[in-house]
């Protein structure tokens, strides 16, 4: 009886955990792709996430609170912007957001996310002369307490109506398929560059990447306009990758499963 009774809360609390959201652990870089001449700006970093495995480990939603923030400094690689810019500095904060749907499962293909907004605060700044960046231009990612931005979607413009410096940011939100930058020629032309995030399991498959070892890659355009061409357009990329961390449930599952395991070695 004692063994019966053991079971049948072994598996009401597998049920219970089955049928929610699991805390996961994660750890991940946020980079800035800069189209061309400014080397790739990236911060790792890593944090707990609500992971929506109600189907089993095909990964319905997932919410992220922040994780990684930090200040990156790269090197300018034109040699004609590197004359006035010698460095691009990025200080930035990863905002809170839930990412859905990534469900039904895709195996051969990602679908779009609805659910797509994780803001990226902070700025980016053009280093003037020195590398420190006492002086130069900033672009600021978000704004409205991060309402409009990089990774939300909208329109960002700094020195707007002035002479001399006039920089717009047009933003969108995360995606797991193919995003797109719409990038100016020197000729005057607009070509559209690709950008691919994907989201998959272990084995590569999208129906298991709720469990330890499932990979995201998101992708955000950040297109730029400005008088003297597009420095700072870039793709924001938040790669990330579950891993284990044994919680309290887990713990708990374990010491039910013992105790199962006792009774059965006990007899009646």
């Amino acid at each position: 009886m004692r063994s019966t009774s053991i079971e049948a809360l072994f598996f009401v609390l597998l049920f219970a955990a089955s049928a929610r959201a699991m805390p996961m652990a994660w750890e991940g870089t946020l980079s800035f792709e800069f189209i061309s001449g400014i080397e790739e700006a990236a911060i790792v970093g890593s944090g707990v996430a609500e992971v929506d495995a109600s189907s089993g480990a095909a990964l319905r939603s997932l919410a992220i609170a922040g994780g990684v923030t930090g200040n990156v400094t790269v090197p300018v690689t034109d040699p004609e912007l590197a004359a006035s810019f010698p460095s691009v500095m990025a200080s930035v904060t990863l905002g809170t957001g839930t990412l859905s749907p990534f469900q039904p499962p895709a195996p051969f293909g990602v679908p779009q996310l609805e659910r797509a907004q994780l803001p990226i605060r902070g700025l980016l700044r053009m280093c003037f002369l020195f590398d420190g960046c006492f002086v130069g231009p900033v672009l600021r990612l978000t704004r409205n307490l991060g309402g409009t931005g990089v990774g939300v979607g909208g329109l960002l413009t700094i020195g707007a109506g002035t002479s001399t410096v006039n920089i717009s940011i047009e933003a969108a939100p995360w995606t797991v398929a193919t995003a797109t930058l719409p990038v100016r020629t020197e000729a005057g032309a607009t070509i559209a560059i690709p950008r691919a995030g994907f989201v998959h399991g272990p084995l590569s498959f999208a129906g298991s990447t709720a469990r330890d070892g499932g990979a995201l890659q998101l992708v955000t355009p950040i297109a730029v306009t400005s008088q003297d061409g597009q420095p700072f357009a870039s793709f924001a990329v938040f790669s990330l990758r579950l891993i284990p961390e044994p919680g309290p449930l887990v713990l708990l599952f374990a010491g039910v499963l013992g105790m199962l395991v006792l009774a059965k070695t006990r007899g009646p």
